[in-house]
């Protein structure tokens, strides 16, 4: 398995490089590959299986289930957050969904980066309200009520719809339709922040269409809410967090203001971090490298468990182990 993981590691490496993407943490990651081909091997092959708790067994590795709880299973180890779909394992939201079709029209990833100066909106939403008591409707009525009416010199594109527009019984004439109407691919292409409020799952996937069109999201969700390769990505340096409490005591307000006035210096920096990462990880292309990279976490896991058993505890953090 460890050649395989060189192997599919190898070949994104060389591709990176030919279209100027700085590979720099895969090609971190490949040394510590090749220097585990030289060790001896401990631990079992950890197995990939859908969320399905009849399944487990000691070197499983499960991921969050369809209710949105964490599987605590001391059999398994939850280490990736995928979407609600239990038979949806160790996978972001890719720009390009299942079955090929895109859910936006003409909304594609950045393949070659370039700072910008200037952007059509400072800040956008395009989306379903929901019922005031989700945290998605009571942070969107807050920020009507508490944000926009101080917000008047900034550019903002904020468009509620009452229906889901991406509902699978609506043609595809007629997503992109509505997709004109509201601006949603402009909002995410050509917005310096992009609010993204969770929606039926822990996260969003307007969050990974803003990171595929290398602009800024601005996650609202739980504080602890995981995105995916935390253990590689550094995401404090990709995207800011409103947290449910921030919501519920308007502290959100600030947050926004702060954000907005970051100098395009360090937006551009984050814009840098989030091409980089995200054409290394996160794109359709790199599917087999982020399955690998799950595989080598879980099997470091597994590592830990045996070498260190009286240190285990849940979840593993690996890197606090001296």
């Amino acid at each position: 398995m460890f050649e395989q993981a060189k192997s599919v590691l190898d070949q994104a490496v060389q591709e990176l490089k030919s279209r100027g993407v700085e590979p720099l943490e895969l090609l971190s990651i490949r040394e510590d590959v090749e220097w585990r081909m030289r060790e001896p091997h401990r631990g079992d092959v950890p197995q990939f299986i859908p969320c399905d708790l009849r399944l487990c067994a000691r070197n499983t590795i499960v991921n969050y289930w369809h209710k949105d709880q964490e599987l605590v299973v001391p059999a398994g180890y939850v280490i990736q957050p995928s979407a609600t779909r239990p038979e949806s394992f160790a996978k972001p939201y890719y720009i390009d969904p299942v079955a090929g079709r895109r859910r936006c029209k003409g909304l594609f990833a950045l393949e070659r980066y370039h700072d910008r100066q200037d952007w059509l909106f400072d800040l956008s939403f395009v989306g379903n309200r929901r019922s005031k008591d989700s945290l998605r409707g009571s942070f969107l009525e807050a920020l009507q009520s508490d944000f926009i009416p101080q917000a008047a010199s900034l550019r903002l594109w904020i468009k509620l719809n009452d229906h889901f527009f991406f509902d699978e019984r609506i043609t595809p004439e007629r997503h992109d339709e509505l997709n004109a109407r509201n601006r949603y691919i402009e909002a995410i292409r050509d917005s310096k922040f992009v609010l993204c409020p969770r929606g039926n799952g822990t996260t969003s996937i307007r969050f990974f269409e803003t990171l595929a069109a290398c602009n800024v999201p601005i996650f609202i969700g739980g504080s602890s809410t995981k995105f995916p390769l935390d253990w590689i990505i550094n995401w404090d340096a990709a995207v800011f967090r409103i947290s449910e409490k921030e919501v519920n005591n308007g502290g959100f307000v600030g947050i926004l203001t702060e954000v907005l006035d970051l100098p395009t210096s360090e937006i551009n920096a984050r814009r840098r971090y989030i091409f980089r990462v995200y054409h290394q990880f996160l794109s359709p292309e790199r599917k087999p490298v982020f399955e690998i990279l799950v595989w080598l976490r879980a099997a470091e896991m597994l590592m830990v468990e045996e070498m260190w058993p009286e240190l285990l505890c849940y979840p593993v953090n690996p890197e606090a182990v001296e």
